[in-house]
Formats: structure tokens, C-alpha cells, sequence
């Protein structure tokens, strides 16, 4: 095993199904090597598809079972937060909502230590999507606080920087009514939001967004 990771450390190499084959093989050849049964769970995160909710839920409790292992608890930690990134992602493309999604948010906001749900736990949240590159989900967590009377300028600048990646949310009127509000917030910063690496200017296809833009930055 010690030989099989060192191989791959030296070499650079990722973890491919192959290398998942020879983990399998040793997991049948000792299934009680917990260490050995991290690595063979991490493959099948990598590489094994859902068929539904009860591989979900029987996986789930395959992993919780290493909590009562020798393992520390921030590395199983670790292993259970890339499983719950990987339901996320399965159980957000079906078209019927799952309450196991809510299930794998809990479990991310405790491993986390995300335990209140506030705006500002909810960018931490959006933050971790938005590293997965699952820029529709992290846009749905921060939607609810758009409409806010009083919202703050970090949740409204942090929406449209996510909504930078998905054009198709230039039209919507959450994303007029974010930008509106990033006006009122912070002047200067919002007449810099089309500036390099910020929103592109098919934002100002939106006839609403680029009246407020021209009249407020002088463009």
C-alpha cells in the first residue's frame, strides 16, 4: 500500500481508475485495514456513479463508520466532505428536489462548522461551490438575501461576481435588482464591476442594467 502511494507521489500521478483497481484489490485482501478502506472509499467517490438514494444513503453509512476507527476525525472529516460535494452535485441535476440535499448541506455546514444559517455562513457556503466551479448552486444560496431590505454589500457583490460566470442570469431580475442595490452600496466599486476580470460588457445587454451604469459612471 505504503509502496503504491509512493509510486504515485513520485510520479505526480492523479488518481486514475487503474491505480483505484490495485486499492480494490487490497481492500478484498484485507477489508478490515482501515486505512486501507479510507483509500478504497476515496476511489469510489472519484469513480463510482449513484443509482439512486439508497447507494447514497448505504454509502453514507460506510463512511460515518470510519468515525469509530483509529482514523483522525479531520481526515475522515475530509473524505466526507468530498462525498457530500459529490451528492451535491448528483442530487442538484435531478429535476425532482431530494431532501437527501438538504441532508448533504447539513452535513457540510456542521463539518464545516457552518451551524447557524445566516448570509454570512451562506457566502462561506457559496464560496465552497464556487470552488467546485458549481456556480448555479452558489448562486442559489445567496438569492434568498437579494431581497433583503437591508442587505450587505459583501452578499450583493459576491452574488453578481458569481453571476459573472452565468451570463444567462444577466436578464433575471435578481441580478438587476443585486446590481441596483451594489449602486446604492458602494458607488465606486459598482462603476468598477465592468472593468478587467469583473463582468463582461454582455451584462449591458440588459437595457435596465446599462441605463443605471451610463447615468451612474458617466459612461
Amino acid at each position: 500500500m505504503n509502496k503504491l502511494w509512493l509510486e504515485r507521489y513520485i510520479n505526480n500521478e492523479e488518481i486514475s481508475e487503474e491505480y483505484c483497481n490495485k486499492i480494490s484489490k487490497f481492500h478484498k485482501l484485507a477489508p478490515d485495514n482501515f486505512y486501507i478502506t479510507y483509500n478504497w472509499y476515496y476511489c469510489r467517490i472519484l469513480h463510482e456513479e449513484f443509482t439512486g438514494d439508497k447507494s447514497i444513503v448505504d454509502f453514507q453509512k460506510e463512511i460515518s463508520d470510519l468515525y469509530s476507527t483509529n482514523l483522525q476525525k479531520q481526515t475522515v472529516d475530509l473524505l466526507n466532505m468530498e462525498y457530500q460535494f459529490k451528492v451535491i452535485q448528483y442530487l442538484d441535476t435531478l429535476d425532482e428536489p431530494s431532501p437527501l440535499l438538504l441532508a448533504s448541506l447539513d452535513s457540510v455546514r456542521i463539518i464545516s462548522k457552518l451551524t447557524e444559517s445566516n448570509w454570512q455562513n451562506s457566502i462561506k457556503l457559496a464560496y465552497i461551490f464556487v470552488e467546485l466551479k458549481d456556480y448555479d448552486f452558489a448562486a442559489r444560496l445567496l438569492e434568498p438575501y437579494i431581497l433583503s431590505d437591508n442587505p450587505f454589500d459583501e452578499l450583493i457583490f459576491s452574488y453578481i461576481a458569481i453571476c459573472s460566470h452565468l451570463p444567462y442570469k444577466f436578464g433575471s431580475p435578481r441580478f438587476i435588482l443585486a446590481m441596483n442595490k451594489a449602486k446604492d452600496l458602494d458607488n465606486e466599486r459598482y462603476c468598477k464591476l465592468f472593468k478587467k476580470d469583473k463582468l463582461t460588457i454582455q451584462a449591458l445587454e440588459n437595457t435596465k442594467v446599462k441605463e443605471v451604469y451610463c447615468k451612474t459612471c458617466g459612461k
